[in-house]
């Protein structure tokens, strides 16, 4: 007996389309963010100390608010408007709704303390400084900023394979 695939795919509808579209969007943005983020930090991994920060890292890392890696928000926003276009196909207790929830969850916690607390600590301190102080002032935000990016990552992309896989 032929299993009828369509019967288990996402509802079909223009609304639907667009905001899976937002919402994939919002997936690379945040982890185009965290890449550019990571780079910057290795860029600082190399500054030396009695020397200029390197340019790279202070202009990523100049004063004001870390808004761009905010669009991890973005994230379950588009996914909640998602599950309401959908016709019902999708509830907020759908298993994979409910661990990308989850993982989205851990994911922002691990942002807005390593992550961002961490990018405010170098901007604050590059704004201060124009030369690299001792490794004992920076080393650790960059540390922490770095491991943040690898987790978040990590989650990004896992909940991808689980959006896409559905289980």
């Amino acid at each position: 007996m032929p299993v009828n695939l369509l019967a288990e795919t996402a509802p079909r509808s223009t609304v639907f389309d667009l905001v899976l579209i937002v919402h994939i969007a919002a997936v690379v943005v945040s982890l185009v963010i965290m890449v550019a983020m990571y780079a910057a930090a290795i860029s600082l991994g190399r500054g030396v100390p009695g020397r200029a920060w390197p340019g790279g890292a202070v202009r990523f890392f100049s004063p004001g608010r870390e808004v761009a890696g905010r669009t991890l928000y973005l994230i379950p926003l588009s996914g909640i408007v998602l599950v309401l276009v959908s016709h019902e196909s999708y509830t907020f207790s759908t298993s994979f709704v409910v661990s990308g929830s989850v993982l989205w969850l851990i994911g922002i916690v691990v942002a807005e303390v390593m992550i961002f607390r961490s990018a405010s600590r170098l901007r604050l301190l590059i704004s201060r400084q124009s030369v690299v102080p001792e490794v004992t002032q920076w080393s650790r935000p960059v540390s922490l900023l770095r491991w943040g990016i690898d987790a978040v990552v990590f989650l990004l992309i896992l909940g991808s394979i689980l959006m896409v896989a559905q289980p």
